[in-house]
């Protein structure tokens, strides 16, 4: 049986909750993490249609990119939008989980999917550049438990650096303890100090896997009390953000690019820059990104493919002399449910997945 907690948990090994910007309501919105899903519908926004067609395909768990929830929710009207639509999913039993800022900013999420659509690669992560916080976990264990300690920590997300997982470092000493009135020791005897061939265990974890990491340790040490230490680093590992810069192997014009942009996403553009702009880089904010002008000039960027680009944005970025390629809120942000289904697709391959084909643009760029 896969339950929402099954599919949920798989979108956030790479899109983690706690990469949410603290404004966002991500995570499940309506339902229960217990239920059996069916099938899953995936639609940037939920709305009338988008319910419409779930309930055609038999999808109870609706996964979005915005959420449906975005303020406290007061009363529900049957009689009124948006109100209404929350009303048919809780009435016909269905799920609804987004991913929304965590998913903008995973290492494979929004941008990503963006520059892929437009045939590109990007390597370098800006825009509102984030690192968890990380801390070094140490704990003491005696002769002959050390292997499985060591694989529990790894599953449960200790020691990742990079492309590497369990990664962990042991040096051997001696412990010592006294067992008092009431212990029920592993080794040793009441009131006696013993002396014990130790191996002294230490890796890193993010502070998000705090908890899960010591549970997992304390079901397979054999201690009654578990000796461990957690130290607070500044060290930055995984970086995340917003956005993406790409190095193009030939120089374009501004022109050249916007109609890339025009055909790989199927929508209308508007520029901003002379079209015979060179453009050698390429930054990428998927969503509304104008805010993120400044930033992307500071980068090097030529030219930002992004949405909802206001006036005075539009002006900061002319003085700037940086480009801008406005294809809309809505087609910068639809690749990614593609890249949401295959994140599902790849652990439930028996599980029906769909991509909403009733969501539409409300805006319409020429």
């Amino acid at each position: 049986m896969i339950r929402v907690l099954d599919i949920t948990r798989t979108i956030e090994e790479r899109a983690p909750l706690y990469l949410a910007e603290e404004w966002d309501n991500s995570g499940l919105l309506v339902g229960d993490s217990r239920q059996e899903v069916t099938s899953v519908l995936i639609s940037l926004d939920l709305t009338p249609g988008t319910v419409a067609e779930a309930i055609e395909n038999g999808a109870n768990l609706i996964i979005t990119h915005h959420p449906a929830m975005l303020r406290p929710v007061s009363r529900l009207n049957w009689d009124r939008e948006p109100d209404a639509t929350l009303c048919s999913v809780i009435k016909n039993g269905i799920c609804v989980y987004t991913a929304h800022t965590n998913l903008d900013k995973a290492r494979e999420g929004t941008a990503e999917a963006l520059l892929s659509a437009l045939g590109m690669t990007g390597k370098k992560v800006f825009g509102g550049r984030f690192s968890p916080p990380l801390y070094k976990f140490v704990v003491f264990v005696p002769k002959g438990h050390e292997d499985a300690v060591r694989k529990a920590l790894g599953d449960a997300g200790a020691g990742h650096i990079g492309n590497y997982s369990h990664c962990t470092f042991m040096t051997q000493g001696q412990g010592s303890f006294c067992p008092l009135e009431g212990a029920t020791p592993y080794i040793g005897e009441l009131n006696k100090l013993e002396t014990v061939d130790e191996c002294r265990i230490e890796t890193i974890v993010r502070k998000a896997d705090v908890a899960k990491v010591l549970q997992a340790v304390f079901q397979v040490h054999p201690y009654e009390e578990v000796a461990f230490d957690l130290y607070p680093l500044e060290n930055s590992q995984d970086v995340y953000g917003f956005g993406r810069i790409a190095r193009l192997n030939e120089p374009v014009t501004l022109q050249d690019m916007a109609l890339r942009v025009k055909e790989s996403l199927r929508t209308g553009v508007r520029l901003v820059g002379p079209a015979s702009t060179k453009v050698s880089s390429v930054a990428v904010i998927p969503g509304s990104g104008g805010s993120f002008v400044t930033q992307a000039s500071h980068e090097g960027a030529d030219i930002l493919i992004t949405g909802d680009v206001k006036y005075h944005e539009a002006q900061e970025a002319l003085a700037r002399g940086l480009g801008i390629i406005d294809a809309g809120h809505f087609a910068t942000e639809l690749p990614v449910l593609h890249t949401l289904a295959n994140w599902i697709n790849a652990k439930f391959s028996h599980t029906p997945v769909y991509i909403s084909q009733r969501q539409v643009d409300v805006f319409t760029l020429s």
